[in-house]
């Protein structure tokens, strides 16, 4: 299978007169890569004929782009490194598991430094290894992922789907920018967890620190 090139998302603003040159031989080939349809339909365009076809094909491209970006962000996005805290035996047990980012790392350590307070032992795993980890020894289970795309980390969607009435489950979802809430497949995702959502901005590090600390201490 042919794999998505990004060569030719970028050098679309062109001049009219430049169009049907550039349509009928490198939109052919982009066209050609992801198979949307047969290239002969391209060159029977005309210049500066923008009809339907044509605006449907533009938007078949910009929306390849787009899922190229989200796969290169999938594939850059790093996991929260394995890490124990505490003894093992501390009356008080929190298992975190999820991905990795500036914002997230921020918020996490100061979460971690509260708990280390108590008598607290805390485990931080990838969430590859949610799955094979016992939890029912956990008081309680935070659980971190981004939303992008209107969809949440399919490894943390499958753990909550395992048990969507856990009581002890805690899921911190972070965005890019505020204009991003959680959508209604989001929240289905989430199920009845309680959940803290957040724009991934640095003056919210403190308050999303307090609300999960809080969700964490009420499950001891």
């Amino acid at each position: 299978m042919c794999q998505p090139t990004t060569e030719y998302l970028f050098p679309l603003v062109l001049d009219p007169a430049d169009a049907n040159a550039f349509f009928a031989t490198k939109i052919a080939e982009i066209l050609t890569t992801f198979n949307v349809q047969k290239c002969y339909n391209l060159y029977s365009w005309k210049c500066g004929v923008w009809n339907s076809k044509r605006r449907i094909l533009m938007r078949k491209i910009i929306l390849s782009g787009i899922l190229v970006g989200i796969v290169a962000l999938t594939g850059c996005m790093q996991d929260m490194q394995s890490l124990e805290k505490g003894n093992p035996s501390a009356r008080h047990k929190v298992l975190v598991a999820g991905a990795s980012s500036e914002f997230k790392n921020q918020v996490i350590t100061k979460v971690l430094e509260a708990l280390q307070k108590e008598d607290c032992y805390i485990k931080i795993i990838s969430p590859d290894q949610l799955a094979a980890e016992k939890t029912t020894g956990f008081n309680a289970i935070l659980l971190i992922t981004p939303m992008m795309a209107g969809q949440l980390d399919g490894r943390i969607v499958k753990f909550i789907a395992g048990d969507p009435a856990n009581p002890r489950v805690i899921v911190f979802c972070t965005s890019g920018d505020e204009n991003h809430p959680p959508t209604d497949r989001i929240r289905s995702a989430i199920g009845k967890a309680d959940a803290v959502t957040s724009a991934s901005i640095a003056s919210r590090t403190d308050e999303r620190v307090r609300e999960i600390t809080d969700l964490i201490k009420k499950r001891w």
